[in-house]
């Protein structure tokens, strides 16, 4: 089974104001006996689905919308999968050279660049991160990988706000 992701593309859209039985429709129109389940995170503003076959990916990856809001697809990893980062890796090296660059013990699932820095998240499939891998003939310590914190960007460091419309999710809207 695969889990596949969908966050709202503007940050004001809530995904748990969506109807749960036009979701199940669109989706059982959409992905004829594929989809298990449905789920909705509501802390994290999160759809998931989880699929029986990887071939229903592609046709999953094409949507961009669900009801009245703009979405964007991610792949959710399992738990046998770990992630890392790499550091001081070349700017000069862009994403599709890295496939053929970066070599492990390990094998390699996603690799990507964080922003335009200088390090590379790598995806592998194993249960713990390898001590290093290499690029080209170059070998980089693998770090695992923190994601950043989940933040209210309307705050300032002045605890002033914008015109702060949920505030039943924003604790410091109650001051």
């Amino acid at each position: 089974m695969i889990t596949v992701g969908y966050v709202p593309v503007k940050e004001p859209d809530i995904l748990n104001t969506l109807n749960r039985q036009k979701l199940t429709g669109y989706f059982r129109r959409v992905a004829v006996n594929q989809v298990k389940e449905i789920r909705i995170n509501v802390r994290l503003n999160v759809l998931t689905l989880d699929v029986t076959t990887d071939g229903i990916i592609d046709t999953l990856k094409a949507i961009t919308g669900s009801g009245n809001i703009q979405v964007r697809f991610f792949l959710a990893y399992g738990k046998d999968k770990t992630t890392g980062v790499i550091s001081d890796v070349d700017l000069e090296i862009i994403d599709s050279d890295l496939v053929q660059l970066l070599s492990s013990t390990v094998r390699i699932l996603d690799i990507h660049r964080i922003a335009r820095s200088r390090c590379v998240k790598v995806v592998f499939q194993c249960d713990s991160l390898p001590a290093s891998v290499k690029v080209a003939y170059v070998r980089h310590r693998v770090r695992p990988y923190v994601p950043r914190p989940i933040q209210w960007h309307r705050w300032t460091e002045a605890r002033s706000c914008q015109c702060c419309l949920q505030k039943c999710l924003c604790m410091q809207a109650m001051w």
